[in-house]
């Protein structure tokens, strides 16, 4: 068994993909980033590790390194203590692991026994899939693009919602991206008839389907079914734009969310955990 690392997006997406969508919403951040990346080669420049776990000529799993996590697939041990390794023989920062279920909290015991270094766990999240919407009530309004003038308010927004479900401000320029997301068409608003009120994207893209991110209600709005109706006609859209599936992560310690969510016609497809490295 050995870890491969691969030079380019493409040639990496070229190798680990047929394995990555035999569970396309479980890998939805693997192949969303990667997505991105070969289609905009500036927008993560040489922030990617891009590495792959071959066992004879199998590809048995796959593995990426951004600026903020360690992003990884479903690995079994023998392979994630042969990747714990390599990165630490390569001495590849990153802050934290991310991946479905047990496996990001097998792979921090290999490697904290490898490097003496600490962990903990920062989040315990849930993979949704949607095929289908569900016949809901919709909250009073509907729902639209944003207008230009509306930039500023979904920045602070922006920040709110990295802040609230990181604990971090993601962005550098929230505005910037936000006009970024609009001028793509992934970000919707819901407006009561008197304004906008919650906001939902498509956070990125994967063979068959769309992620759907950034669902923010302020909170003087929240309780409305706001957040509910935005997502679902998202979520519609996409679908009847031809995706297949939608997809999305929830806060395990949030179920007034996971509800939401399941009321559309979303389903669980795994549980996925984010550990911080502590250095």
């Amino acid at each position: 068994m050995q870890v491969v690392v691969d030079a380019s997006p493409a040639e990496w997406l070229s190798q680990v993909e047929p394995l990555l969508l035999r569970a396309e919403a479980e890998n939805n951040l693997l192949l969303g980033l990667t997505e991105q990346a070969v289609r905009d080669p500036e927008r993560f420049g040489q922030a990617l590790t891009l590495l792959r776990i071959v066992d004879g000529d199998a590809v048995v799993g796959a593995a990426m390194v951004n600026a903020y996590n360690l992003i990884l697939s479903r690995l079994e041990d023998a392979a994630l203590d042969r990747l714990a390794a390599h990165l630490a023989d390569a001495e590849v920062v990153f802050p934290g692991v991310l991946g479905p279920d047990d496996v990001p909290e097998r792979f921090v015991g290999h490697w904290t026994a490898r490097t003496g270094m600490q962990a903990s766990l920062r989040q315990s999240m849930r993979i949704h899939d949607c095929r289908q919407v569900a016949a809901i009530s919709a909250a009073p309004g509907h729902v639209r693009a944003p207008h230009e003038a509306e930039i500023s308010t979904l920045a602070e927004w922006r920040v709110a919602f990295h802040e609230a479900v990181n604990g971090v401000a993601m962005d550098d320029d929230p505005a910037g991206a936000i006009r970024r997301m609009m001028d793509r068409g992934e970000l919707v608003v819901w407006d009561d008839d008197g304004g906008i009120v919650s906001c939902a994207a498509t956070a990125r893209r994967t063979p068959r389907g769309a992620v759907v991110a950034f669902v923010y209600t302020p909170p003087e709005q929240r309780g409305q079914g706001y957040a509910t109706s935005c997502v679902a006609e998202l979520t519609r859209a996409k679908l009847a734009d031809g995706a297949e599936l939608c997809c999305l992560y929830t806060d395990l310690a949030n179920p007034v969310s996971n509800a939401i969510y399941m009321r559309i016609g979303y389903r669980r497809v795994c549980d996925s955990a984010w550990w911080d490295i502590e250095r």
